[in-house]
């Protein structure tokens, strides 16, 4: 199983405001190349998901709400290579919130084993990153796992060291040209 876990403001997407943060849920779109680099993983057999830091809830900037429709659009622009994105709120950790195309979980919603991560969610801690592993791959699994995170900012690669996996920088991962 491989599971490629992506961070989703400078990683993916980007304002098509022009404004540094994204200020509504279409207030975002594809980094140019991103949908045929998403297709590519995906024709190479891995799973996609979001992990993404949503401080501006917490700063006030924006509703909880409307980060939710934000990852969830986020995952209509992927369509349908990424599956499911998480994101936290909150500055603490202690809030995360699984967004589906059609729902929404918590982690008391999905159990034990991911009511124990509260207080890591946040980037640079491994809770969402270790919250979508949970998600997605077999445990004992059934074979060789692969996890690869990818993210534009230094709490991505240290959320990646700190969940034990595999990190590349988005403009690596882009194929940008520097």
């Amino acid at each position: 199983m491989k599971l490629l876990i992506l961070d989703k403001d400078g990683t993916l997407v980007k304002s098509c405001s022009g404004q540094e943060f994204i200020q509504a849920p279409d207030d975002q779109e594809l980094f140019p190349g991103v949908y045929s680099v998403l297709q590519k993983w995906r024709d190479d057999g891995w799973k996609m998901a979001i992990a993404s830091n949503q401080g501006g809830v917490a700063e006030g900037y924006k509703s909880l709400e409307s980060a939710i429709e934000e990852v969830r659009y986020c995952l209509y622009l992927g369509s349908p290579m990424i599956e499911v994105g998480c994101l936290c709120p909150d500055f603490e950790g202690v809030e995360c919130y699984e967004v589906r195309k059609h729902a929404v979980f918590t982690p008391k919603e999905r159990g034990e084993k991911y009511q124990a991560l509260e207080g890591t969610f946040r980037k640079p801690m491994p809770g969402m990153l270790q919250y979508l592993i949970l998600q997605f791959l077999p445990l004992p699994p059934d074979g060789p796992i692969e996890v690869l995170y990818v993210g534009d900012r230094p709490e991505d690669e240290s959320a990646a060291l700190a969940a034990g996996v595999e990190f590349l920088w988005a403009h690596e991962w882009r194929g940008d040209r520097q």
